[in-house]
Parts: structure tokens; C-alpha cells; sequence
């Protein structure tokens, strides 16, 4: 097993995880002040460490930072606490 499939595999079972603590609650994200939000340049490099490709196309939804991503073919949408750059959410497309 590749680095790349232990890292799709662990953001796999964080998805499964967090869509059953999520579908409970309409809030995933906590959001505060924007002017505290992340960059886009510290969102790619979080997403970087995550092993999502760095060409995301990032935008603010529901007091979270989206950002879609294709890898391996697979399109993800993965929604990010702004101020942290923590995963709130996965979602397969």
C-alpha cells in the first residue's frame, strides 16, 4: 500500500466518522470572524499535508472553506474549519 492509498484510506474512515457525527447537526463548521480565516496559500498547504492535490478550487459555504478536488479521478468535496484547517467533512462526488 502507497503512502497516497494509507492517506485515501485514513480520509475515508474520517469521512465515514464525521457524516455520522454530522447528519445530526446543520452546522459542521464553526466559521468565526473571516478575518481570521486561513489563506488559500495555508488551506493548500493543509490540504497538501492531507494528500490532496495542491490545484483545489476553494470557496466559503456554510461557515466552512470548500474545496473541491480531483484525485485519481475521484472528485471530493472537502469542507475545512477556516480557522484551523481541520476536516469537518468529506464528501465523495
Amino acid at each position: 500500500m502507497t503512502r497516497l492509498d494509507t492517506v485515501a484510506a485514513c480520509g475515508m474512515a474520517a469521512c465515514a466518522i464525521a457524516l455520522g457525527a454530522v447528519s445530526a447537526t446543520p452546522d459542521i463548521c464553526d466559521g468565526g470572524p473571516r478575518s481570521d480565516w486561513l489563506s488559500d496559500d495555508r488551506i493548500r498547504a493543509r490540504l497538501s499535508q492531507l494528500g490532496y492535490p495542491g490545484n483545489a478550487v476553494l470557496s466559503s459555504r456554510d461557515d466552512c472553506i470548500e474545496a473541491k478536488v480531483v484525485q485519481d479521478g475521484e472528485r471530493f468535496a472537502i469542507y475545512l474549519e477556516p480557522l484551523t484547517g481541520e476536516v469537518a467533512l468529506i464528501k465523495h462526488r
